[in-house]
């Protein structure tokens, strides 16, 4: 049985990437089946309702979380759980999930880890750490179109970003330079009285 590759959304105006579960085809599952069949309703239910976590979610992260216990080796499983932390909003132990998958021997899983890593923290705020993590990815999977593509997004935006804070500092520099001249008239006026 092989989780079939999810369709993409977009996660930002700037055309961020990242697959809808995180999932990208993955190996056999080994007769662990019916936790990946559990995954792919999870996408389902979590789509029906992202207020709250439903009970088959609740399921299959508890079930991850024994299987992790059982098979500590298998690092597809720290990245199918931290796939599931994502989509429902608990950001810290998807992180935390995906750091454990860069333990793995697979560079392919290790950078589909860093990818959705990268995509967490560029949706968190934080387009430097994220642009670190795509070009760390990069490194691994030269070849992804989605990880160039968000990579390349990311440094256009810090780009921008800086650029906007040179153009803030410089009409800043601009006010106080005018305030002091401002200042420098109304002395040199006083004393001529």
């Amino acid at each position: 049985h092989v989780v079939p590759d999810t369709s993409r959304v977009r996660l930002t105006a700037e055309l961020f990437f990242q697959a809808e579960d995180g999932i990208r085809d993955r190996s056999p599952s080994r007769g662990l089946g019916d936790v990946y069949k559990r995954q792919l309703l999870l996408s389902l239910i979590i789509a029906q309702d992202s207020t709250s976590i439903s009970i088959e979610a609740i399921k299959a992260i508890r079930d991850y979380e024994n299987l992790i216990n059982k098979f500590p080796d298998m690092k597809g499983l720290n990245y199918n759980l931290a796939n599931i932390h994502s989509q429902t909003g608990d950001v810290e132990s998807a992180m935390r999930q995906y750091k454990q998958t860069l333990s793995s021997d697979n560079s392919e899983l290790r950078a589909h880890a860093l990818y959705n890593m990268g995509n967490l923290e560029f949706k968190n705020g934080n387009v430097k750490e994220s642009s670190k993590l795509f070009r760390e990815a990069l490194k691994l999977s030269s070849e992804d179109k989605d990880i160039l593509h968000n990579y390349l997004n990311s440094q256009k935006i810090l780009e921008q970003q800086k650029k906007e804070e040179q153009q803030k500092q410089d009409k800043e520099d601009q006010n106080n330079k005018e305030s002091q001249q401002k200042e420098d008239e109304q002395n040199s006026n006083q004393k001529k009285r």
